[in-house]
């Protein structure tokens, strides 16, 4: 329990959807009325998905890990596939002149907005950073014209501009 309480007191919803659980059960485990036994049982479940959740993902920017990427790519069943490697030029330039935090900004806003781009296009894709300032998408089941448009939009997502 006590996992719980220190994992989630600052962003309850944050957490919940972490960990892969409604909210409502969230407050149910930080709930003291429930019986001892329950709140361990839910408790450990939370904790089984919290180690998997770290276990197949990037602690910085949330994606899939290099690891649960490459399954997902061996796993892949689909007969058209696009894999688009995606290199952040000039980032060890901005690392070393504005330090360690401004890098961790510029990935993470990089992975948020390449996100974003998959949702608001409803690709079927898989998204990791693969190197330390490089992503890598899985494309499923697009043609080869479909994958070399994907390919040329995520630089003006990244950049903030449209083509």
């Amino acid at each position: 329990m006590i996992f719980a309480t220190l994992y989630c007191k600052d962003d309850y919803q944050q957490a919940a959807n972490k960990l892969g659980i409604s909210l409502s059960t969230l407050h149910d485990i930080m709930d003291s009325s429930h019986d001892l036994i329950i709140r361990k049982d839910i408790s450990d479940r939370i904790e089984q998905r919290y180690h998997k959740y770290i276990l197949m993902s990037d602690p910085l920017t949330g994606l899939v890990n290099r690891l649960q990427f490459m399954t997902q790519l061996k796993g892949s069943e689909s007969s058209e596939l696009s894999l688009l490697f995606i290199d952040l030029n000039k980032f060890k330039a901005v690392n070393d002149t504005y330090g360690h935090d401004a890098g961790d900004y510029i990935l993470s806003s990089t992975a948020a907005r390449l996100l974003k781009y998959i949702k608001d296009n409803g690709l079927e894709v898989a998204l990791t950073r693969f190197g330390w300032d490089e992503f890598c998408m899985l494309v499923r089941n697009g043609s080869i014209s479909e994958g070399q448009a994907i390919a040329d939009a995520p630089a003006h997502t990244v950049k903030g501009t449209r083509k």
